[in-house]
């Protein structure tokens, strides 16, 4: 199904002067590759960079039961978001592998709950990556301590992600929204990325909560988005209405497991999609949904779900 979109509403220098701006420049360059791991490829201050589209974006949402995995694949590049649970690893190295992925150019973990951060371990173990992006909280858990083992292990550069530094995927450009502050729930302090690929672009936004997304809409950045990542799998607590109107997105997607024992996803959340008619797609019942933009459209591998049947219905 191709889905076209709507076009959007969007001195004099002597020869010591001129090389002593020359090395103040370089300094200041070097001094921030440094002081960012490498990331910011690109550029600093939140706005991406003109690239041209010469390869499709994929990105698949896994079906990994109550938990996400996103995977994502441009012009040779790739970028894992999060694992699943523990139990799901070996099916999402299966799928990696099934890519034709020898080695992921970033994984993010974009919290340390074990329904995110529990198959990375086995991720890193048999397929491995240039980078591993996280923030820097900790859980007291066997599942975060198997994760910061085998980053050791491997000798796995880590980076710490600011808000609005940005970083390339192939020909699409990826812009850290948060977390831009430190907060007290985990959930708040999840890796949200605006990834843009020519006139398409996706928010995904972890277990974000209202906290975190008040201070994300606070950044100045434009959030406008063809496809959001509903944040914590549909759950009432992961919509902030102020914050989705920002987002405005023509499509959502629900990570989330069937019969689920939290209820997930929300009437409160579905209520809210279905009024802004917003299509949306979920893995509890779809199974793993695959998007592809080319720059100029969105090509989905099924159709939305029509059932808007919350989890919470018993």
């Amino acid at each position: 199904m191709k889905i076209r979109r709507r076009k959007s509403k969007r001195i004099k220098y002597n020869r010591y002067t001129f090389q002593a701006i020359i090395l103040t420049f370089v300094a200041m360059f070097a001094y921030k590759v440094a002081d960012t791991g490498g990331i910011s490829t690109l550029m600093q201050g939140g706005f991406f960079s003109n690239k041209e589209v010469n390869s499709d974006l994929e990105v698949h949402f896994l079906d990994v039961g109550q938990g996400d995995s996103i995977l994502l694949m441009c012009d040779g590049e790739s970028m894992l978001i999060d694992a699943g649970g523990n139990s799901r690893g070996d099916d999402v190295v299966d799928y990696i592998r099934y890519q034709k992925i020898d080695k992921l150019d970033y994984v993010v973990a974009t919290h340390p709950d074990a329904d995110h951060i529990g198959g990375i371990d086995t991720v890193l173990n048999n397929i491995g990556c240039d980078k591993v992006i996280m923030t820097d909280d900790k859980k007291d858990t066997v599942t975060y301590n198997e994760v910061v083992d085998i980053i050791k292990e491997k000798d796995i550069e880590v980076n710490e992600p600011q808000a609005k530094q940005t970083f390339a995927l192939g020909c699409a450009s990826v812009c850290v929204l948060g977390p831009s502050e430190e907060n007290e729930d985990v959930n708040n302090n999840s890796i949200v990325l605006l990834v843009k690929h020519g006139k398409e672009t996706f928010l995904f936004s972890g277990d974000a909560e209202e906290e975190e997304m008040k201070q994300i809409s606070s950044l100045g950045i434009d959030i406008k988005s063809s496809v959001y990542k509903v944040s914590h799998h549909g759950s009432s607590n992961g919509v902030y209405k102020e914050f989705i109107d920002k987002v405005s997105p023509e499509f959502a997607v629900i990570s989330c497991g069937e019969d689920n024992s939290y209820g997930h996803p929300h009437a409160e959340a579905l209520n809210y999609l279905r009024a802004e008619n917003i299509a949306t797609f979920r893995t509890d019942e779809q199974g793993t949904i695959v998007a592809v933009s080319d720059g100029e459209g969105i090509t989905w591998n099924c159709s939305p779900s029509e059932s808007w049947q919350s989890g919470d219905h018993n």
